[in-house]
């Protein structure tokens, strides 16, 4: 089976972009290159807007761990006050027991 047209003629038939026109010096552009222009300017304009998203997704994630570093300080830092207190008060509760100063209940009757 051979191919009746040579390949030459199914290259001739594709449609090719005119040449582009020159008036008064300036090459006009046809529309098919104003589309790709266009294309790509649009292409450029949206991979910018995601790095710009990505960054500020980021600057968002860095100051809500921040937040949540500082709010798991401040905890800890107010659950070893409560056990330092606790533990002072009953350090105290012994030296007061050994004085024998602990509180005694003392009937007047």
């Amino acid at each position: 089976m051979t191919d009746p047209t040579p390949s030459s003629s199914k290259l001739s038939s594709l449609p090719t972009p005119p040449p582009p026109t020159q008036i008064q010096g300036k090459v006009k552009k046809t529309s098919w290159e104003r589309r790709t222009a266009e294309r790509e300017r649009h292409a450029a304009m949206k991979e910018k807007e995601r790095e710009i998203k990505g960054a500020k997704e980021q600057e968002e994630t860095r100051k809500r761990e921040e937040r949540v570093e500082r709010r798991r300080k401040v905890e800890e830092r107010e659950r070893m006050e409560r056990m330092a207190e606790k533990m002072s008060a009953k350090r105290l509760e012994r030296k007061k027991k050994k004085m024998g100063i602990a509180n005694k209940k003392v009937s007047h009757g």
